[in-house]
């Protein structure tokens, strides 16, 4: 008996537990004791990623600058016209046009792409723990910023393949120039020759064979021709949209090389230049192309938010159920202390007449053998 008792209270016993329509704080300390065997199903196992993810960008400060406003743009339109067309007084208002439109439509292409991400859905059948959650979201969110971006600065290289396969002009000459090839007889007049324009320090670059020609965009005397200042950073060429990928801010970080551009632009629209603050954090330098930005989609950084609280509340819970291995409680063992002595005496109450009266037949019957022989030998 003393032995079944010990054996009792000794002894391990895996207990399944229900918890009902648990909150997010019963579970997560379920969750912490029960990890491996706790299970709790989702009334919604399909659950949109708007209802618990949130994602924000934050654009380069170019994008919120003096640079992309109409006011700037004024400034450099106002400049007098009949200037060479690679001088930045001529292209430069198209230059920080395009720059404008870049910030515009990285912003257009979030925009439009975002409710997509919103809208897919985490399907789960079972409550997602909160490590896993966040991991497969970080996943998800970045799978989508890479996409977006390469899709959007595939669309650039799309415009600049297409524009020179079809040899298409551009309004300010810059790719090709045209010149009298000489008189033709059959239709009664001259011809005129489109000759590809040549771009870098040697020149040595041609439109006719590829779009990526650039030189550094500078200020020109009107009359000689001769460069008074070269703008750092900023590019013309072929295809100003391709001129200003490959461009960068380190002038428009400069509040001298601005001083220098205004005294040189001389325009009659009043306009107060400042250059980009260095003292704001940026993940760029100065040095850092457009192009490099583009494949950002201007992007900054980005404002990222996975509310582990709004999803448990979207997948609401019925039940919780968790294995919990303990030894057997005192009230157990008192209850099954009694129910063997119970046992045990109810046994012995039938059995113990019956075993005292076979061991009584069997007595007298010896004393009888006994009895018989001692007679015989008197």
């Amino acid at each position: 008996m003393v032995i079944l008792l010990i054996y009792t209270s000794q002894v391990q016993v895996t207990h399944t537990i229900t918890v009902n329509t648990p909150l997010l704080e019963v579970y997560s300390s379920l969750y912490e004791k029960y990890a491996e065997t706790l299970t709790c199903p989702c009334t919604n196992i399909a659950i949109e990623q708007q209802e618990f993810i949130s994602l924000i960008p934050t654009f380069h400060q170019i994008c919120h600058s003096d640079f992309v406003t109409s006011n700037w743009l004024s400034y450099l339109n106002a400049v007098s016209r009949y200037l060479l067309s690679s001088d930045f007084r001529e292209t430069g208002s198209l230059l920080f046009q395009i720059l404008t439109s870049f910030c515009q439509l990285a912003q257009d292409a979030i925009n439009s792409s975002l409710p997509k991400f919103y809208s897919t859905r985490f399907v789960s059948n079972h409550v997602t723990d909160i490590k896993l959650l966040n991991k497969e979201s970080q996943s998800r969110i970045q799978l989508y910023i890479l996409t977006t971006a390469n899709e959007f600065a595939y669309s650039f290289d799309f415009i600049r393949d297409a524009t020179f396969l079809n040899a298409l002009l551009s309004g300010l000459l810059t790719n090709f120039n045209f010149g009298i090839a000489g008189y033709d007889s059959y239709l009664s007049g001259y011809r005129l020759s489109q000759m590809p324009k040549s771009y870098n320090q040697s020149y040595n670059c041609d439109c006719s064979l590829t779009a990526s020609c650039v030189s550094s965009a500078a200020i020109s005397d009107n009359i000689t021709g001769d460069v008074l200042f070269v703008i750092p950073g900023l590019y013309t060429g072929c295809q100003l949209v391709e001129a200003m990928r490959q461009s960068n801010l380190e002038c428009l970080y400069n509040q001298t090389c601005l001083n220098q551009i205004h005294n040189y632009i001389q325009s009659p629209v009043s306009f107060n230049i400042t250059a980009l603050n260095t003292s704001v954090f940026s993940r760029y330098n100065p040095s850092t192309t457009i192009s490099q930005l583009l494949a950002n989609l201007m992007v900054e950084s980005w404002v990222q938010n996975v509310s582990y609280s709004a999803y448990y509340h979207q997948c609401q819970p019925i039940q919780c159920t968790y294995m919990k291995i303990e030894k057997n409680e005192a009230i157990y063992i008192i209850t099954t202390s009694i129910g063997l002595f119970g046992g045990l005496y109810k046994v012995l109450y039938f059995l113990t007449p019956i075993i005292v009266e076979i061991i009584r037949r069997r007595r007298g019957k010896v004393n009888s053998i006994v009895v018989i022989t001692i007679r015989r030998t008197t």
